[in-house]
C-alpha cells in the first residue's frame, strides 16, 4: 500500500485480524511506486475494463483468482524481459519465491 490515510483505521486491523503483512511503499521513492501503479493500470485496463465482471462476491473472488493466476503465471510482462513475475521472481530471487498466499509479491518495500 502507499501509506495513504484510507488504509489505516480500520483496515489495516482487519489485515492484522487476519494474519496479512502488509507493505508500506516508502514515501518519494518513484521506483517502488512505479511498480503500484503499473500494477493498477494492467488490472484497470486489462481486467476491470475488459471483463463483465459478477456480482455475486464468491462469483467475483473466483474470477479475481483467475486473473492473478493469469497475471503472475501466464502474462508476460515487457519490463521483465519477456518473463511472467513467477519466472523472473524464480530466476531472480529464488529465496523469496513461496506458495504462501499471504506473503505479497511486494516483498521489497519495508514492512508497516
Amino acid at each position: 500500500m502507499d501509506g495513504g490515510s484510507e488504509f489505516y483505521g480500520e483496515f489495516e486491523k482487519e489485515y492484522q485480524k487476519r494474519g496479512i503483512r502488509l507493505y508500506v511503499v516508502r514515501p518519494h521513492r518513484r521506483e517502488e511506486q512505479a511498480y503500484v501503479e503499473r500494477a493498477q493500470g494492467i488490472h484497470r485496463y486489462e481486467f476491470y475494463e475488459s471483463y463483465d465482471l459478477p456480482l455475486d462476491l464468491k462469483e467475483l473472488n473466483q474470477v479475481v483468482r483467475e486473473w492473478e493466476y493469469i497475471c503472475n503465471f501466464l502474462r508476460p510482462s515487457r519490463p521483465l524481459g519477456g518473463k511472467t513475475p513467477w519466472e523472473y521472481l524464480r530466476e531472480n530471487f529464488r529465496e523469496v519465491v513461496s506458495f504462501d498466499a499471504k506473503l505479497s509479491q511486494m516483498y521489497w518495500t519495508r514492512i508497516r
